[in-house]
Parts: structure tokens; sequence; C-alpha cells
């Protein structure tokens, strides 16, 4: 039996509804990123970083890319020929739920992000509708999600990606519409998109993360360019009593010794 690949997904009434919350969601997250470098994983139908403004914009693929909206370059992901620290914004469109080498693939993204650097991954989500429907090829049905689907634990994923330094700020669910193969019958399940986000979004069917690299000790400041200066023209007057007792000497260690009171200096002014 061929093998039910994320290219043919794509092609189906349910890949599309995929591909269509997918566009939006990444269109939102880099829109307003900014950096010198933005890095693209995977070679999906779209472009993940189309609404992103910076200079630079890459695409590296296992195969030869077909989209000329970016750069692309042929790579094996566990091993990204990038220097360390030089990319503000990596995505991950169905990398982590595609490849056994997921870890070695975050060690990777971890290692190239550069300081608060911004990743931003889809994946589907193993307690969607979709994902219980596909579990029915075991019993003989067609595949209804691709074939490789590897299952991504968001509390796993957490605990990984804080292991490497990222930390996860935030999420998304989306497409809570059941498993159904023609796209009028989905579409008439869209009413499940309010109410699962506001009653169970944990059962929806796509999940998006943005996470960012956190690198620990304190960051430098120039306390120059902070306080305050003060002019000599407008700072307070010393008065001359305040002067003078500041002038008057400490009382020696002799004197505090033996017991004896110290030796009191008069006020110039006062007497």
């Amino acid at each position: 039996m061929p093998k039910f690949l994320l290219e043919d997904f794509w092609e189906t009434p349910p890949g599309q509804l995929a591909l269509a919350w997918e566009q939006s969601v990444y269109a939102e997250e880099v829109e307003n990123l900014f950096g010198s470098v933005a890095v693209q994983l995977g070679d999906p139908p779209f472009d993940t970083l189309r609404a992103n403004r910076m200079q630079e914009r890459w695409l590296l693929a296992e195969a030869r890319a077909q989209n000329p909206a970016a750069s692309s370059v042929l790579c094996d992901f566990a091993q990204l020929p990038v220097a360390s620290d030089s990319i503000s914004l990596v995505t991950l469109p169905h990398i982590l739920d595609l490849y056994e080498q997921r870890l070695c693939i975050l060690q990777e993204v971890a290692r190239i992000l550069e300081p608060e650097g911004r990743l931003v991954a889809t994946f589907f989500n193993p307690l969607g509708l979709w994902w219980w429907r596909q579990r029915l090829t075991a019993l003989g049905g067609a595949p209804y999600l691709p074939d490789a689907l590897q299952k991504v634990s968001l509390q796993d994923l957490r605990h990984a990606l804080s292991e490497l330094g990222l930390d996860m700020e935030h999420g998304r669910f989306g497409v809570y519409q059941p498993g159904c193969r023609t796209l009028k019958r989905l579409r008439s399940w869209n009413w499940l998109n309010k109410a699962g986000d506001r009653w169970a979004p944990q059962c929806s069917n796509l999940i998006m993360i943005s996470a960012v690299k956190r690198r620990a000790g304190g960051r430098i400041i120039e306390c120059g360019k902070w306080l305050p200066k003060v002019d000599p023209q407008t700072a307070p007057a010393v008065s001359s009593r305040t002067s003078a007792r500041k002038s008057a000497p400490s009382p020696s260690t002799s004197e505090i010794m033996d017991g004896r009171q110290p030796t009191e200096t008069s006020d110039p002014i006062h007497g």
C-alpha cells in the first residue's frame, strides 16, 4: 500500500482547512517579529515567512524546494549548516510530528537561535478528533492523516524546550471539526471552532506554539545613560554648619579605649 504523505494530505478537504488555519496563524505570529535572519525548516505548500519583514529569509529543506519566496538550502535538519546564535526566527511547520529525531532538531534550533530569538511551530494534536479517526487505519480504513506522524505531547515538548533554554510563551489551538472527508460536512461543523476554543481547547486538531530563547545571567546596562545628571548650578548648597560638622575630627582609638570623652571642636561660626 503506498504511503500517505503530508503532501497528499494537503490536497484533501481536511488538509485544505488545516492549510488555511496555519497560513493565518503564521502570518499573525511572524508579522511583527524583527531581527536579522529568519529561517523556515521544511517545505509545505506555503511560505510561513511571507508576512515577515526581515531582510533575509531562508528555507532549509531536505528535498528540492518548490517555494520561490525564500532562498532554499538543502541540508540535514539534525545538522544545520548555520552558525550558532545567528538566527532571529525559526519556523517548524510539522517538523516535530514528522521526524523521529525531533530532539536533535530542537537542539540544533536552540543552537542557531540568537538570545531572545523566537521559535514558532505547528503540529497535529494527538488528542484531536482527526487523530482518533486516523486510528481506524489499523482496522483497514483509508488513512486520514499522513502515515509518518509521530505523537507530540504538549507537556513533554514544554519540558524539552525548557531543558534547551527555550521558554514557551504562548500557543494556539485550532480546527475542531470531526474526521469527515467532504468539505461540505466539515464546514457544517464550523460552529465547533468557537465552542472548542472556549470549552475544550485541548481537543483541537492543530496546535501552534511560540517559544523564546533565554540566556541565563544578568543584563549589563550603562548606568550613565539612565541616571539623571545633576547640574552644579541648580544643586542644593551645603550649609556651613554641616560642613563644619563633617570636618570635625573623629575620636581617636586611645580616647575610646581609655573611656575618655572625645575632644569637641568648636563651631567656627556659632562658637
